[in-house]
Formats: C-alpha cells, structure tokens, sequence
C-alpha cells in the first residue's frame, strides 16, 4: 500500500480506530492490537480506545504471525479468541457481535467464522481448546490453510455483511473501500436470495 494500513484514513477516522470502536459498540473489550514495532510512534500519538499495543518483532513472517502472537497474548480468562486483520476495517458492530454470540452457544471445539452468503471471511473466534493446534500450524496459506485444514469445526456465521470480505490490499481496492464506505449491513436475519 506504501503506507502504514492501520492508520489509513476511513471516513472521520482510520483502519485501526474504526475497527476498534466497532469492537467497542458490538460489547467486545480486551482487545490487543499487534503491531508493526517500526510504527510505535504512530501507534504511541493515537488513543487507542484502552488496546493493549503489543508489537509483532516477527513482522516480515506476514498476518498468520501476527494472528499467532494475539493468541500467545490472550488473557487467561480467555474462552474464545475474536481475530480479525486490520486491512478489512468496513466490518461493522453487529457482525462482530453474531460471531461473538456464536460463540458462547457453540461446541467448545467449534471455529466460528463470520460468513456472507456462505463465502468465509473475517472475523474468526478461535476457541481456547484450539489455541495451541492454532500455535502449531505450519502449514499453507496460513489462517485459510488452518480453517481448511480443520473445516469440519467451522462453524460458518452468516452476517448479511458484505463488508466482511472486503479487504484493502492495494490502493485500487482502498480508493474502492473509501467510495462505499459506510458499508452498509443488512441485519442477520435479512433474506439474502
């Protein structure tokens, strides 16, 4: 992108801001944000709605490291894990929040993924019992390959949030993202045919 993307601008906001006051709104506290140690200036002049800061000495292994280091950091208390990439900042509050809820009625074992139109995207809830598989993963594609590879305790969440899939990569796709933005969501239970 040739710029840092937590702080991208998003309407009156940024990347990083949005997703952390959607957190906010969806009733999710605790969060750590991981970042890019060659940022912590940036990071150290924004208010990060209380985020733990915790920075990725890792950062050229790519997101899959990062996504490992928030559950190397998780609180002890910690029954699920919400991981969700900075560059797909459009998610809103109550997509968040299905998955969260999903989370608390389903099978200790169970990944819920949020879903829109039964294609997978993010957020994902990894729960405490997979935690350490999670860690161990060495495999393909990273957190896709360790989703594909334990499908059978995916526990897709549809959203009605297209939002979900929408990531920024590449400026063409961020000046995309900023046209559209607010995303708008349609509620869970909205007819998607």
């Amino acid at each position: 992108m040739g710029r840092p993307k937590p702080f991208l601008p998003l309407g009156d906001s940024s990347f990083l801001e949005t997703i952390l006051s959607r957190l906010g709104e969806a009733g999710l506290d605790h969060c750590i944000v991981i970042a890019n140690p060659e940022q912590a200036e940036l990071y150290a002049n924004r208010e990060l709605a209380g985020a733990r800061v915790i920075y990725n000495p890792a950062v050229q292994l790519g997101q899959f490291e990062s996504m490992r280091l928030a559950v190397r950091h998780a609180p002890p208390h910690c029954q699920w894990l919400l991981l969700t990439p900075v560059d797909i900042p459009a998610i809103s509050a109550a997509s968040y929040r299905v998955v969260a809820e999903a989370c608390q009625s389903a099978p200790a074992d169970a990944i819920a993924v949020a879903a829109f139109r039964g294609e997978w995207g993010h957020p994902l809830a990894l729960p405490r019992g997979l935690f350490r598989t999670f860690l161990d993963w060495d495999g393909p594609m990273g957190a896709r390959g360790f989703l594909e590879r334990h499908a059978s305790r995916v526990s897709p969440v549809e959203t009605g949030d297209r939002a979900i899939l929408r990531d920024a990569d590449t400026p063409e796709e961020y000046d995309r993202l900023v046209r559209n933005f607010p995303t708008p969501c349609l509620p869970p239970e909205t007819d998607l045919s």
